[in-house]
């Protein structure tokens, strides 16, 4: 989306196909987005919030990754959401890889 200063809401969502937990990972793949907020709503009726910036502390991310990597847990057979609110100087890109977490 090139360079601005505007604030894009981005909403992802997943779907485990299993009947167990899904122990996940969400990549975020550029490392200098200067302002994220991420909202994980699982679809149990809670929602976990996480702020990552290239501006905070490296050992303040929740896996110590060069990207911002976040674990995502997902229900057996359910649906949950992921928001992402993003605010940057630099060139707005967001690429997104979901991962298992034994890869």
């Amino acid at each position: 989306m090139g360079y601005g200063k505007h604030i894009y809401w981005f909403r992802v969502a997943l779907e485990s196909t299993t009947g167990s937990e899904a122990n996940t990972f969400l990549e975020i793949g550029y490392p200098v987005l200067d302002h994220i907020e991420v909202y994980i709503s699982p679809g149990n009726g809670s929602q976990t919030a996480l702020v990552l910036s290239d501006k905070q502390p490296f050992y303040d991310r929740p896996i110590l990754h060069r990207n911002f990597v976040l674990p995502i847990t997902l229900a057996p057979l359910k649906k949950a959401e992921v928001y992402l609110r993003v605010k940057t100087a630099s060139s707005m890109q967001v690429p997104l890889t979901l991962w298992n977490q034994a890869s």
